[in-house]
């Protein structure tokens, strides 16, 4: 079994992660994620 881990970071202090994808990976979101969520302005998805 190998685990391969890519750190990745960002920059911009406003960056966070979808509440979705911070669910799936951390097991929670926090109320910044959902804050957050609506002031994206990319079309990115998870």
């Amino acid at each position: 079994m190998r685990i391969i881990a890519l750190p990745t970071y960002s920059t911009d202090p406003f960056t966070v992660n979808r509440p979705k994808h911070s669910e799936h990976l951390y097991g929670r979101a926090m109320p910044i994620h959902y804050e957050r969520e609506n002031m994206r302005v990319d079309s990115l998805t998870d």
